[in-house]
């Protein structure tokens, strides 16, 4: 019995780390590189044109904009849950996102 279990982990095992690979790292027939780090990209990395420069510019102020709508959101919605001292915590250390630690 105790042979069987172990059997049964070792192929749960085996399978569950087959299964967490991403697929894309050069396994198999095709052997790209590949690195699971994606480098930071910016804008001028593109190269655009004064024309897309311009329409860039109009996207990313409506995209500023409407962050700054739904971080007010959050922050509005956020306080409306927190206890006195959980507020006075929160507005000392000035959080703006849990998720991202910023």
């Amino acid at each position: 019995m105790i042979k069987k279990l172990l059997i049964l982990c070792f192929i749960i095992g085996c399978t569950s780390t087959i299964q967490a690979h991403c697929g894309s790292c050069g396994v198999g027939d095709e052997k790209k590189a590949h690195s699971h780090a994606k480098e930071k990209m910016t804008i001028d990395d593109l190269n655009l044109t004064k024309k897309q420069m311009k329409k860039y510019e109009v996207i990313e102020n409506n995209y500023q904009e409407s962050l700054a709508e739904i971080q007010a959101k959050y922050e509005k919605e956020l306080l409306t849950i927190l206890t006195k001292k959980q507020t006075d915590i929160y507005e000392k250390n000035d959080v703006k996102c849990f998720t991202c630690k910023n």
